[in-house]
């Protein structure tokens, strides 16, 4: 694993980890809301797992979040960052790519697809309008300063790189405001969504049902009963899952296949 630093647009510097491997396609994994590149050790395992069958991963800090430069955090700004993530990717080589959000992660996933994208996963994802109070529940502290300043701090008391991080209030709109039928419109690759059915799931696996119907070809959704939203209990199926889904939507054989 290589740690390695890429620049935006707008010239911040994000820091990811780089795992090589020898197939051809990279994945690339963004991160959920108040999280960093490791994404409490999950990414640290689906990067090492997937980089064990061969293939290239990136895992990065989103602007404002791990070890990458403070920022006001919003969507757009997210997006941005996955933007120059798949740039990076490709000045190394890589023109397949495949796409894995966590959370608001995944709703950062969705905007940003190519046509050199052959498939996405998406682990308990915003894909659609949720009501903010069901991520974080603000103190009266923070519903003050989102209100007269137009941001507010989230704590991360387990995170090992910083002590908060900034949340705009267009970030606050975001989650609550979310187009769906335009953000599912031109979704062409299979999508394999995983929810569980409890805490804040259960309104996100909600969310994703009103376009099961509306999936492109080739994608699944899959319900966890019993799961919440950080899948720790579960995350050996999650890992066996998203391994076959990598397989089977890239055109080489993995090279250690058969340990799947």
């Amino acid at each position: 694993m290589e740690k390695v630093t890429f620049t935006t647009a707008n010239q911040s510097k994000l820091i990811g980890y780089w795992y090589q491997g020898v197939n051809d396609t990279a994945v690339i994994l963004s991160h959920g809301f108040v999280s960093n590149k490791t994404s409490s050790n999950r990414f640290t395992r689906i990067a090492e797992r997937y980089n064990q069958l061969g293939f290239t991963v990136l895992t990065f800090d989103f602007g404002g979040c791990g070890e990458s430069p403070d920022a006001v955090i919003t969507l757009n700004q997210f997006i941005a960052d996955l933007e120059a993530a798949k740039r990076f990717t490709r000045s190394r080589g890589y023109q397949k790519l495949m796409l894995y959000g966590h959370s608001l992660g995944g709703l950062v996933t969705l905007n940003a697809l190519d046509d050199d994208v052959l498939a996405v996963v998406l682990t308990g994802p915003v894909t659609g309008s949720v009501p903010f109070k069901e991520i974080s529940q603000l103190d009266d502290e923070q519903k003050a300063s989102l209100e007269a300043k137009g941001f507010y701090y989230e704590i991360l008391p387990n995170d090992p790189w910083r002590e908060k991080m900034c949340v705009s209030q267009s970030l606050v709109d975001t989650f609550e405001n979310v187009n769906q039928d335009k953000l599912w419109r031109d979704v062409k690759m299979p999508v394999l969504i995983i929810h569980g059915t409890q805490a804040e799931e259960k309104v996100l696996k909600q969310s994703s049902e009103r376009v099961k119907d509306i999936l492109p070809e080739g994608s699944r959704m899959v319900i966890i009963e019993g799961a919440d939203h950080g899948f720790f209990e579960q995350f050996d199926d999650i890992e066996r899952m998203v391994v076959k889904w990598l397989i089977a939507h890239t055109r080489h054989n993995a090279r250690t296949f058969t340990t799947v």
